[in-house]
């Protein structure tokens, strides 16, 4: 759309169905954002646990081998 847009905007004044198209696209790419940063944030907290826990998994699965458990 990127490239597409301007050459549109570069063969002259748009009609209100392009502009009604224009501003549609327009909101569904700030709400495109706005989920994407939610959940991009989501996963960096999850990641975020995930390593504050690591040493535990670790330590459970070493437990477990040593005690000859499979998983």
């Amino acid at each position: 759309m990127a490239s597409v847009l301007p050459a549109m905007a570069a063969q002259g004044a748009w009609t209100a169905a392009e502009r009604a198209a224009l501003a549609a696209l327009r909101q569904q790419h700030r709400e495109a954002v706005q989920k994407v940063g939610a959940t991009s944030a989501g996963l960096a907290v999850h990641l975020q646990q995930m390593n504050t826990q690591k040493e535990g998994w670790l330590a459970y699965a070493l437990d477990n081998d040593f005690a000859g458990i499979q998983a």
